[in-house]
């Protein structure tokens, strides 16, 4: 793309502004770099990735890029020898730690997402050299103790050596005759050295070594000779110690130089997701949209604003001081017309309207979202040529018509049908008679060429240039001649005005040099403004109805996609529906399943599909929930528990009547127990025939062998503990069961009457428990009875037993 479009549309300053949204370096460093191109493809998978990115935003939010940084020369200079600082080795680290983040956040992408997918794809995980890293270097940037076992042992035998040392010192700072000779009472270091600070007039008092004196000459600092040893050791051992730390960042290095290819890659990758997410940042900042892109070389743009003026805007905003809103504008070329020209007063608006044109189209061509309307439609152009501005050249000895004509005969040489031109004022700078005949044959040439073109000028010839040629129109921006203020509308079908009459006698000119000036406009000029005004209407009718005519073509749209969206959810919900309805039909007692409520497999015990339910052991209880709970299994059901040891005591079978379990003896504590819980066990089979019960959990530990099992409400055997086993006493007196505690049930009226938190007795299931809520239009409540709560209907709670 033209480097000189570049630079007067301003494209470098939003790539500042660009800039300024992304998280990372790499991201920054990429946007300052982008540009347009004119390939079709790239624009189209540009904008492509940002559409993807913004429907995972709403999933999962936008990438995490804490701690990721520019490291692509560190990254380089971990090829031997050693040339990277533990400072250096760290910031590697917390960049492949966020990369590992951003795997994470990009992992298990579904199919709809196909560019976000290949750019996973290009993303490592290195975790596992992030975690070496985090084991051998601290958040501090330091290397660690335990790094290894021998610096652990090489820093150890150092705080020992360097303790040795400040003993001695110490210990000479106690002696009362060696306080006196010195400049302080203090020791201080010299080079990882403590020495001493002794006045010049008693050197050689304290035997030891010299290492310098203060600049002054009155302190000379020794270290003393019981100490020289100690800190030739610590010396030695701080050698060691730098040895062994040079060496695991040396392994580090390496393990990162043997990965560079992979992690350089990841690197490119992460610049250009940062770069995505700086573009979503961007676009939420300033209204922005990736428009709808097309192969033919036309634009048809609603609401275009030009970036820099919202910036200006937000800046002021910003500030606290009033800033109106930026106006913005309708435009289109290359449908029913392909050469624009925009008219109308200085100040109105036309170089912005132009630059506006130009810079939308370079912005979309590279990737980037504008701001502009729903249903606005970009082609992409092979070439972008400009010609705004103060094109003057002293070093070229050109006058500003001269370096413009220039410029326009440039772009005359390049210019073709896929090419986009924008000139503004186009034959100015000279006589306006010879500038409107210049200017009209640049516009037949223009046109000869079938590329598209937006030209502004004052020029009043060049107005009636759309009336008498095919494929041109007319535009100007709206003044209004009230306030003497342009409004910035761009008015497509009405040619404009200077209005330079009309302004002087809003301004005061006498009534009789207004008549004067009117009557010495040429007879054409007042020919083509009376024609003007005959066809302003009917253009602005047929604008209003081309409007009229998109609106309604971007409301069937939105309601077709919205139809469209509405369809595949139901298709979707129609298809999980019928996988529910396979999978319960083929369920069968002992299959493995999982129960939504609880959060945990289990395994069915029964279903009851005529009132849509399922009777689940979820391992400590049985519970019957909705159809709509059971879930595939997520983790493999544990094997059954193994069977209990026999006894070490010998055993002999226990006399059985044909009474029941309630007519059995026990001659031992452990055969009286199994006999109460037969009997609770009865009594728990005679209470289910209360109907409607949402939940269950039985447990009946022990019944007497050889005791028919209680049936249940529909006919199905309760499940049974385990059996107790023939105690070896003799025969005892069979005990009477304990009797049950008397149980009143509460009516409908007292159950309305009850609270959140009350205390009631749950009849079938044999438990207290505490009211949760009411559901009154189905006499049920909800009731915690421990690890579950059970929906019961109201003739199944009673008052709790005393």
């Amino acid at each position: 793309m033209d480097t000189h479009a570049l630079e007067r549309l301003d494209f470098p300053r939003v790539r500042e502004l660009l800039a300024g949204f992304a998280l990372s370096s790499l991201g920054r460093g990429l946007a300052g770099a982008i540009g347009p191109t004119a390939r079709s493809a790239l624009v189209h998978r540009w904008h492509q990735q940002v559409r993807e990115l913004f429907r995972l935003r709403g999933q999962r939010g936008l990438p995490p890029f804490a701690g990721i940084t520019d490291v692509r020369e560190l990254i380089k200079r971990c090829a031997p020898p050693l040339q990277v600082s533990t400072e250096e080795i760290a910031r590697i680290g917390d960049t492949l730690g966020g990369t590992h983040e951003v795997a994470s956040y990009l992992a298990n992408l579904p199919e709809d997402f196909p560019e976000l997918r290949h750019l996973a794809g290009r993303i490592g995980d290195f975790g596992s050299i992030r975690e070496r890293i985090r084991n051998v270097i601290d958040e501090r940037s330091q290397v660690r103790d335990d790094a290894s076992p021998k610096l652990a042992r090489i820093r150890r035998e150092i705080e020992h050596a360097a303790g040795r040392v400040r003993e001695v010192v110490r210990r000479l700072l106690k002696d009362a005759g060696v306080r006196q000779i010195l400049q302080f009472p203090n020791a201080t270091f010299h080079q990882d050295r403590l020495v001493l600070p002794v006045k010049t007039e008693h050197r050689g008092r304290i035997p030891g070594i010299i290492h310098r004196h203060s600049d002054s000459g009155a302190t000379i600092y020794v270290e003393p000779a019981e100490a020289v040893e100690l800190n030739n050791e610590s010396i030695k051992l701080r050698a060691e110690e730098a040895e062994e730390i040079a060496r695991l960042l040396w392994e580090l290095a390496h393990e990162v130089y043997l990965n560079a290819d992979a992690i350089l890659k990841t690197l490119d990758a992460l610049a250009v997701l940062d770069l995505l997410a700086a573009k979503l940042r961007f676009a939420d900042a300033f209204g922005m949209r990736s428009p709808e892109l097309t192969e033919a070389a036309v634009l048809n743009v609603r609401e275009a604003r030009h970036p820099l003026l919202l910036e200006l805007v937000r800046q002021r905003r910003e500030r606290g001081e009033p800033a109106d809103g930026v106006v913005p504008i309708h435009y289109r070329l290359g449908e029913d017309f392909d050469l624009l020209v925009i008219t109308g007063p200085n100040t109105g608006g036309k170089t912005v309207a132009l630059k506006t044109v130009g810079l939308l189209t370079l912005m979309v061509q590279a990737g980037l979202p504008v701001p502009a309307g729903e249903g606005s439609t970009f082609g992409v152009f092979r070439d972008v040529f400009v010609d705004i501005g103060d094109e003057q050249s002293l070093q070229q000895s050109l006058s500003t018509f001269s370096a413009h004509l220039k410029q326009q005969l440039e772009t005359l040489r390049k210019a073709g049908p896929q090419s986009l031109v924008l000139i503004d004022e186009i034959g100015a700078g000279t006589d306006p008679e010879e500038g409107a005949a210049i200017g009209r044959a640049i516009l037949e040439e223009l046109l000869q060429l079938q590329c598209r073109c937006v030209v502004t000028t004052h020029i009043g010839a060049l107005k009636s240039f759309a009336y008498t040629t095919a494929r041109a129109e007319n535009a100007s921006v709206e003044f209004d001649q009230q306030t003497l203020r342009p409004t910035y509308h761009l008015r497509i079908g009405e040619p404009g005005s200077s209005n330079a009459i009309a302004i002087a006698q809003r301004l005061g000119m006498p009534r009789k040099l207004v008549h004067a000036a009117e009557r010495n406009l040429s007879r054409q000029a007042r020919m083509l403004h009376a024609a003007i005004a005959g066809t302003a209407a009917a253009k602005r009718e047929a604008e209003a109805a081309r409007e009229a005519a998109h609106s309604a073509r971007l409301h069937a749209d939105r309601a077709e996609t919205e139809a469209a969206a509405a369809r595949q959810s139901l298709e979707r919900k129609q298809a999980e529906f019928q996988e529910w309805v396979t999978r319960v039909v083929h369920l069968r007692a002992g299959d493995p399943v999982r129960v939504r409520g609880f959060d945990r497999d289990g395994r069915i015990v029964r279903l009851r599909i005529d009132l849509q339910r399922a009777e689940v052991d979820v391992g400590s209880f049985t519970v019957e929930v909705p159809l709509g709970d059971v879930l595939p299994p997520q983790a493999p059901v544990p094997p059954p528990r193994p069977p209990r040891p026999p006894p070490s005591r010998p055993v002999a079978p226990v006399a059985v009547s044909a009474e029941g379990p309630a007519a059995h003896a026990a001659a031992t504590p452990e055969a009286a127990v199994a006999t109460r819980s037969a009997a609770g066990a009865e009594t728990l089979a005679a209470d289910t025939d209360v109907a409607g019960a949402k939940a269950v959990a039985v447990r009946a530990e022990g019944a007497a062998p050889g005791a028919p099992r209680p049936a249940s409400a529909d006919g199905g055997e309760l499940r049974r503990g385990r059996e107790h086993r023939p105690s070896a006493q003799p025969d005892r007196p069979p005990r009477p069961p304990r009797p049950p505690p008397p149980i009143r049930s509460l009516s409908d009226a007292q159950v309305n009457e009850l609270k959140a938190g009350d205390a009631v007795y749950v009849k079938r299931l044999h438990r207290r428990g505490r009211l949760v809520r009411l559901v009154p239009e189905k006499k049920l409540a909800v009731v915690n009875v421990g690890l579950f709560e059970a929906e019961v209907p109201y003739h199944g709670l009673a008052q709790p037993p005393e």
